[in-house]
């Protein structure tokens, strides 16, 4: 039904890995990745694959394996390449990786900067980075400092990782 002369839109291959990550049920979003690599479209086949995976080894907790599945690939689109470099984000902060994630927010926050065909996606990475640099200038052991975080990143309006933002608070 989803097959289009035989392809899989990498759209859909990436929504329906995402709705069974959301259902935590791993052992069918690794074979639906594996079952339908072959029907996503050649220039995309390699990266959507990969970073997929990669997201599957994220929620797994799995984050060493998760890095190298993100260096697998070549990431020729531009909202794939940016879903990457926020997924490699998130590792290197649950990894305690402070000095690699501060040289990936500062790359990151350059490459945005490049970026001006990017419009609202643009802002959205970029309260992300703020956000995380935010994360790890705030004693998370003061409580009112924990709370007005808590607070701001509540009330941001564009801004893709709210969620997991606010699980690290």
């Amino acid at each position: 039904y989803f097959l289009t002369d035989g392809e899989l839109s990498r759209y859909t291959y990436q929504n329906a890995v995402t709705s069974g990550l959301v259902m935590r049920d791993f052992e069918w979003v690794e074979q639906f990745i594996y079952s339908y690599r072959d029907k996503l479209a050649a220039p995309y086949q390699e990266s959507v694959f990969s970073f997929n995976l990669a997201r599957l080894a994220y929620e797994k907790k799995q984050f060493d394996q998760a890095l190298h599945l993100l260096q697998l690939a070549e990431y020729k689109d531009l909202l794939l390449n940016l879903a990457a470099k926020t997924l490699q984000l998130k590792i290197y902060f649950e990894l305690d990786e402070f000095d690699l994630l501060e040289a990936h927010l500062s790359a990151f926050n350059i490459f945005l900067r490049r970026k001006k065909e990017l419009g609202y996606h643009r802002d959205n990475y970029l309260n992300t980075i703020q956000f995380t640099r935010k994360l790890l200038e705030t004693n998370l052991f003061d409580k009112k400092a924990r709370a007005a975080l808590r607070a701001e990143i509540e009330a941001a309006k564009s801004l893709g990782e709210k969620e997991w933002l606010l699980g690290q608070v």
